[in-house]
């Protein structure tokens, strides 16, 4: 079911907090401080066009997202994710409009389309 009872509920967000820690240290663990400067935010004065970097792909970003494809826009890590995710329940609770996992997935998958590059897409 869906809908969860409010107890487990709560449970289950402790234990997708826990998930998403973990994942966070992990992530730290194997941070690359020249990936990290290259997808920091850059300076910009166009508000319709965040990215400058000349090697981002809206397209192919785009196309990865609508077949799923989360292997190809981030290998080491995003697969993984999703499966310890489903692996606690996150695609059986409800949050907002969709299943917490969606929502986790669809927030990676903006700032992936935002130009933003995997690691900054993991945390958000």
């Amino acid at each position: 079911s869906i809908l969860l009872h409010p107890c487990r509920t709560a449970i289950f967000h402790r234990h997708v907090l826990m998930v998403l820690w973990s994942l966070l240290l992990i992530s730290l663990a194997s941070f690359d401080h020249a990936e990290a400067a290259e997808a920091a935010p850059r300076p910009t004065n166009s508000c319709t066009n965040p990215v400058e970097s000349s090697d981002f792909d809206a397209a192919t970003v785009l196309e990865q997202i609508l077949a799923q494809d989360h292997g190809a826009m981030d290998p080491t890590v995003l697969p993984n994710s999703i499966l310890a995710l489903k692996e606690r329940g996150a695609h059986l609770c409800w949050h907002k409009h969709s299943t917490f996992l969606q929502h986790l997935v669809s927030v990676h998958d903006i700032l992936r389309l935002w130009g933003q590059g995997p690691v900054i897409g993991r945390v958000g």
